[in-house]
């Protein structure tokens, strides 16, 4: 009986306190708890916020999502990017201290994300804030690229629906041309003729230029690349002279290589300084051939071409110019990998400069 008296007494004394104390830390967890999950809640809420602020652009999610995962816990963020056959580097705050790294890659085709996060020690907890909001951006960043790849092959599928409409154009080109013809071999009176000719200056115009919009897209290139002996100077003076741009070209080289797509490599390459350009600059050309490789330089000092960031420059479907669709230095890359050849882009910020540069190895090519 004595201990039970000595516990009332203790309890009617100090023990009242102790569990007063007690009741107090778990309130103050409880509140914790709820504030950590709150912070939490609202910290993924506002990484899908930033996603569909940047309209699922893998590339601005990755940019604008630094500062919210730097206040959760991310102290660095590094990234090897590999963007439509651009490689860089992106690289977000800095440590020095001891930090937990986390790394994991994000890829969809021609877009790859090497990722490496550096958080503290507290971080490596599976259940820590900044390694939960580090893996919802890993999941987010994954989704755009996919949804980047799908968007890519539905415009791919687009433009399939839209080359049957280009061949059904064609059709009506040609029915045109026939029915012309029909009607001039069977015209006798003047007064027909004269009928007949009222009605081309009204029609052929108009079919004139359906026949010019159809045949800018009509090339398609050939399965099975033949090669023929190319003047290099001279395709690109024609291309020059078409598209009513002012070049100096220095060097010359024969090659033996597919005429078809060479043209549209270097076609696709000069629109965009007619698209992006001012009209009054000279372009500089420097056309250089070597034992086993040739090389054509396109250097411009226009400062728009320079506003495109680099690692948008090979981008399908991405384009700054109103009347382009993003297609045509993409278009280009993809056609010179056929016969192992590149296109790069560089720019020199000290003298505004930016310089396209096409490199085709021709090992195997006996010269003329």
């Amino acid at each position: 009986m004595e201990w039970i008296q000595a516990t009332i007494e203790f309890l009617s004394s100090e023990g009242w306190f102790l569990i007063l104390l007690l009741g107090i830390v778990l309130v103050v967890l409880a509140l914790y708890f709820r504030y950590q999950t709150l912070k939490l809640r609202h910290s993924i809420s506002q990484l899908y916020k930033i996603n569909e602020n940047c309209q699922q652009d893998a590339l601005e999610f990755f940019h604008q999502s630094w500062p919210l995962l730097n206040r959760s816990g991310c102290l660095e963020l590094e990234a090897n990017v590999n963007w439509f056959g651009e490689t860089f580097k992106i690289s977000k705050g800095s440590t020095l201290d001891q930090t937990y790294l986390y790394a994991f890659t994000a890829s969809v085709d021609d877009m790859k994300f090497k990722v490496s996060a550096y958080l503290s020690y507290s971080g490596q907890q599976p259940e820590s804030i900044a390694r939960v909001i580090l893996i919802t951006f890993q999941h987010i960043l994954e989704q755009d690229l996919m949804l980047k790849q799908s968007q890519i092959l539905i415009s791919q599928k687009r433009l399939e629906r839209y080359q049957l409409f280009v061949q059904h154009e064609i059709k009506n080109i040609a029915q045109f041309l026939q029915l012309l013809s029909d009607q001039v071999q069977t015209i006798e009176a003047e007064e027909a003729c004269n009928k007949l000719m009222n009605r081309l200056k009204a029609s052929v115009p108009f079919m004139a230029q359906r026949a010019k919009r159809t045949l800018s897209q009509t090339y398609q290139p050939s399965q099975v690349l033949q090669n023929e002996w190319i003047n290099i100077e001279s395709m690109i003076l024609d291309i020059v002279k078409v598209n009513a741009l002012a070049a100096q070209i220095k060097g010359e080289a024969n090659v033996y290589l597919p005429r078809e797509l060479m043209l549209e490599v270097f076609k696709n390459i000069l629109n965009n300084f007619r698209d992006h350009g001012s009209g009054s600059e000279v372009l500089k050309i420097r056309v250089k051939k070597q034992a086993d490789e040739l090389s054509v330089q396109i250097e411009s000092s226009e400062i728009s071409l320079q506003q495109v960031p680099i690692e948008r420059m090979f981008e399908p479907f991405w384009t700054n110019s109103e009347s382009g669709m993003g297609l045509g230095l993409f278009l280009a890359r993809e056609l010179l990998k056929q016969i192992d050849g590149l296109v790069t882009f560089r720019s020199n910020t000290e003298n505004q400069t930016s310089l396209f540069e096409v490199s085709i190895p021709i090992k195997d090519v006996l010269n003329q």
